[in-house]
């Protein structure tokens, strides 16, 4: 019962409102990073191509 007086006394202040908006917001850059990190994640080989021909250009 302790945690429900809690979430409640929490969406009910407006500290708390901003607490939430917060946490709302760094969840969904979290999750907009993780799925970039997830599309980006077969490129490796990809960009170790192009590492490997920047290395061997001798520029």
């Amino acid at each position: 019962m302790k945690l429900v007086k809690l979430i409640s006394r929490l969406i009910n202040e407006e500290k708390g409102g901003s607490a939430i908006e917060y946490g709302l917001i760094i969840a969904l850059i979290a999750t907009v990073v993780i799925g970039i990190l997830l599309a980006l994640g077969g490129n490796d080989r990809f960009f170790g191509t192009i590492t490997d021909s920047v290395n061997n250009s001798g520029i």
